[in-house]
């Protein structure tokens, strides 16, 4: 059944180099930018990878067969991570002998860039428009709440993950449009490769091709095309899943689909996916928040946040019709279509400031978007997926919009082509410096904590050269801070205590360790450290505790100035080894016995941990 795509153009759209990469430079350009910014900040990647090494040093050291468990963790962790980006990490250390460290720093940010080309061939095809493709691609490049994911050092599995998607996203999209064999083929392919690299970007793959559908194809054939990508994909991977059902039974997935917000665990209230579109992705960067309060950065932000309001309801009022088009036969879609357009060109003449749609597809086109906006944030409570759908929007706004409206009523002595380069200019300084920025870890865009700090620097390195060369290889760590997510893999040796890989265990093994995690780093003399080893119910032969400047679950705190010299004190700890930033104390059987542990006061420092924070809800 053929939908129609009628459009009303106007000035801003209609270019005979629409179908020209020029307009996906400056998107390469913001890309690389931010990139070269955060390796010049970064001596150490953000956040933490520590994990995901160790499960690619345990495939090498299985020569490359799969592993049922990963060790030194807080609990044996099932090898339940779908294993691609390991398999592959293994391979560039054992033929190469790359540093795994440099991995994690150089790799994200490569795969990140390259990624920006896929989405800008999907936004030119979805909106048949250069120049919206290329805006839209700028904003993904700058959108913090991608960079935060992508670029940081577990960016070396979601990185890969959201290349494939994007990638797989034009695929799918020229697949329902013109049902080639070679786009069937290589939309399987991206499927089973993001089926083997990251779950969560696997379950927005299928919601995507579930709306690609609903919104360019609605036939037997599409969906035929659709099952055997998405039917193909699972068969293909079966060598792996398989395995694991074999391994670990099906308690592994449903485990960890009920940790971090879970998968459809809540219908999100209309704020919360409405506002990032009144403010959507680039936008929101240049103001420097990305999960919390807007900073006053200009009327303009304003000014752009009420347009989005208006754009907004114009878009219900469209997408009215878009849904009625899913329900009617052929001709009356096509009549419909052409008395809205006719209408909305009436309109405009009479009032040319009012915000319509002048140039966007309609209605399939915004029905397809505001669909995949909304199932989207209802079943994976995850922003970067959102964002990717705003900065979609982003573009529509400033064409279908801003710029016609600013053409209406500037002097008639302003050439159009002037007027975008204006608008464009500032909009894109105004976010690559919020993407520069946040890239530089020099935003406070949590809970006053910089944006993409480093778990570890040189002091937790030189501490954990320390405890692998002069500690016993059973020997176990209470690693107080966030630099225990690297420390199995820069150590070979054991934590007692940490979240990581929990979630495969389920709900109730992650959030107990997350709290004993949380409580054990967050303490501040002898007695507390010695009650969380109590309620822990571990053995720690060594406790590991900064003494600069730390993060816990990416919250940046000051260390407790009495902590040491109440384990100097205290029975059963004994000073081992000590640098500038981490000392470590030796533990004997008394540490729990001798020491009096009166009313455990609360931590001079409670982590505030938001819910779209990768560090606070890490994900592996």
């Amino acid at each position: 059944m053929a939908i129609p795509n009628r459009k009303i153009t106007n000035a801003f759209t209609d270019s005979t180099a629409e179908s020209g990469y020029v307009w996906l430079l400056p998107a390469l350009v913001a890309g690389i930018t931010v990139y070269l910014v955060y390796l010049k900040t970064h001596p150490y990647p953000a956040f933490g990878a520590g994990l995901f090494l160790l499960m690619a040093e345990q495939v090498s050291q299985h020569g490359y067969a799969l592993p049922a468990t990963i060790p030194h963790y807080a609990s044996p962790i099932p090898f339940a991570y779908p294993p691609l980006m390991f398999y592959v990490v293994a391979a560039i250390r054992d033929l190469f002998g790359v540093n795994p460290l440099l991995i994690s720093r150089v790799l994200p940010g490569l795969v990140t860039t390259l990624a920006l080309v896929p989405c800008f061939l999907f936004v030119r095809e979805l909106l048949g428009s250069a120049r919206q493709a290329g805006l839209a691609t700028f904003v993904v490049a700058v959108s913090p709440p991608i960079l935060q994911w992508h670029l940081s050092a577990g960016g070396i599995v979601r990185a890969p993950a959201f290349l494939f998607l994007v990638t797989g996203l034009y695929t799918g999209l020229m697949l329902f449009k013109t049902r080639r064999v070679k786009w069937l083929v290589v939309s399987l392919a991206l499927f089973s490769l993001t089926i083997l690299t990251h779950p969560t970007y696997t379950v927005f793959f299928v919601l995507s091709y579930l709306c690609l559908f609903a919104g360019f194809s609605r036939t037997i054939e599409g969906l035929k095309d659709g099952a055997i990508v998405g039917c193909g994909g699972i068969a293909l991977t079966f060598v792996w899943w398989g395995q694991i059902l074999a391994t670990h039974g099906t308690a592994v997935f449903s485990g960890a689909a009920g940790t971090h917000g879970g998968l459809a665990q809540k219908v999100p209230n209309v704020f919360g996916w409405v506002r990032p579109l009144l403010l959507p992705g680039g936008l929101e960067v240049a103001s420097g928040t990305h999960s919390g309060d807007l900073i006053s950065l200009g009327p303009w932000i304003v000014g752009l946040g009420t347009v989005g309001l208006l754009q907004l309801i114009c878009g219900v009022m469209l997408a009215i019709g878009a849904v009625a088009s899913f329900i009617v036969d052929e001709e009356s879609q096509s009549k419909f279509a052409a008395i809205v357009s006719d209408h909305i060109e009436e309109i405009r003449k009479e009032h040319a400031t009012l915000p319509v749609f002048s140039s966007l597809p309609y209605p399939r086109v915004l029905g397809f978007l505001l669909g995949w906006l909304l199932l989207s944030v209802t079943v994976i409570s995850q922003h970067r997926f959102a964002y990717l759908i705003h900065s979609i929007f982003v573009a529509v706004l400033v064409y279908e919009f801003l710029l016609p409206t600013l053409s209406d009523i500037t002097p008639p002595r302003i050439k159009r082509g002037h007027l975008e380069f204006v608008v464009l200019l500032v909009l894109g300084v105004a976010c690559l410096s919020g993407g520069v920025l946040y890239a530089a870890s020099e935003l406070d865009t949590h809970g006053g904590s910089s944006s993409l700090p480093a778990f570890i620097d040189d002091n937790d390195a030189a501490a954990m050269t320390w405890a692998a060369e002069n500690t016993e290889p059973t020997s176990q760590f209470l690693v107080m801070g966030d630099a225990a997510e690297w420390f199995p893999q820069s150590t070979d040796r054991a934590i007692t205590t940490g979240p990581w890989g929990v979630e495969w265990k389920g709900p109730e093994a992650y959030d107990a360790q997350l709290s004993q995690f949380i409580d054990a780093s967050t303490c501040t003399d002898a007695a507390c450290v010695s009650h969380s080893i109590e309620q822990a119910n571990v053995q720690p032969n060594y406790v590991y505790v900064p003494t600069d400047d730390y993060t816990v679950r990416g919250m940046e705190t000051a260390p407790s100035n009495s902590l040491r010299a109440s384990l100097n004190e205290a029975d059963g700890y004994t000073l081992a080894y000590e640098n500038e930033g981490v000392v470590i104390f030796r533990v004997t059987d008394d540490a729990t016995t001798s020491t009096t542990h009166q009313q455990v006061e609360s931590p001079a420092f409670a982590p505030r941990i938001p819910s779209d924070h990768p560090a606070g809800i890490k994900e592996h």
